[in-house]
């Protein structure tokens, strides 16, 4: 089964919906609750600390449930039960793409707007100065940043089968440690824009091409039983 099939897919899809729904819901409704919460008058938490904590669960959330793509393949078991599915490799992947980083990015990217919109029905920022609310304002660096951390995630996650998102935090942030201080070398704008289009397109075509690689070439026989 070489070929890509879109009834297959579509079976594929429903079965892989059917045991990630739940996630994908309390995520949804998490991010949903925190969205009218950061916008109410409470005064449990300051509007600065309700605010970022929406931020952060948000993206955050995001990166989790893309680091989680590839977990069919994380133990033996579950190896077996994707491998002997009557489906070709490429439909399961999209099937799992789909469910757990273009979907939860989607979502993310659209809490984020709508969160903005309503500050500017109400005209927060014009009184209230959040840091890290305000570096989600600069809508492209954000988009970019969200689909970069979640392909990293997703590849992180197509070579660790144990503390996924530990190893593959470490190994970005030692990245950017390298990267960082070279980009403030260059603070022109035109070329941070290009890094970050670059870095986002080698993510993307390369990280997931990478990832499906190595997905389709895993076998049961590669765990200890």
């Amino acid at each position: 089964m070489k070929q890509f099939d879109f009834k297959r897919f579509a079976m594929v899809l429903w079965r892989e919906l059917s045991g990630a729904w739940k996630i994908l819901a309390a995520y949804a409704v998490i991010c949903l609750l925190l969205l009218i919460y950061s916008n109410t008058s409470s005064r449990i938490f300051g509007s600065t600390l309700r605010e970022n904590m929406f931020y952060t669960v948000t993206v955050a959330g995001a990166i989790v449930l893309a680091s989680r793509l590839l977990s069919n393949i994380w133990t033996r078991r579950r190896c077996i039960s994707t491998l002997s599915l009557p489906a070709a490799a490429a439909e399961t992947f999209a099937a799992r793409y789909l469910l757990w980083l273009v979907i939860p990015v989607w979502f993310a990217v659209s809490m984020l707007m709508v969160n903005e919109w309503l500050d500017l029905i109400s005209l927060k920022e014009l009184y209230n100065y959040r840091p890290i609310a305000d570096f989600w304002r600069a809508w492209g660096p954000t988009c970019l940043f969200v689909v970069v951390c979640t392909h990293a995630a997703m590849l992180g996650g197509a070579f660790f089968n144990r503390l996924t998102l530990v190893k593959t935090a470490a190994i970005f942030i030692g990245l950017m440690a390298v990267v960082v201080p070279v980009l403030t070398k260059y603070p022109n704008q035109g070329t941070l824009t290009a890094v970050l289009w670059t870095a986002t397109v080698i993510m993307v075509v390369g990280g997931t091409a990478l990832a499906f690689w190595r997905f389709s070439r895993r076998t049961v026989e590669g765990y200890k039983r």
